[in-house]
């Protein structure tokens, strides 16, 4: 959705990408109380299919699930790493 000229939603890399910023910050457990509160967030909201696409993208992440799913360099390097 463009309003004023920019997008109110990120493309499937740019979450990514700010998933990886949250490792690169706050480490592994940093972005698993990430995923955590989204669980809870997403409950309230009756978001669970986009609950389960958050949660498949930062288990490829840290490489507890297929890796398959991701998109951008920056999380394959990432999953690539646990290897």
């Amino acid at each position: 959705m463009l309003i004023g000229g920019e997008s109110k939603t990120w493309t499937i890399p740019q979450i990514e990408e700010k998933l990886d910023q949250i490792v690169r910050v706050k480490g592994e457990r940093g972005l698993n109380e990430f995923r955590d509160r989204a669980r809870e967030i997403g409950s309230q909201l009756d978001m669970g299919k986009e609950f389960e696409k958050l949660n498949r993208m930062i288990g490829a992440m840290l490489s507890t699930k297929p890796t398959d799913i991701l998109k951008s360099s920056v999380a394959i390097a990432r999953a690539l790493e646990h290897f």
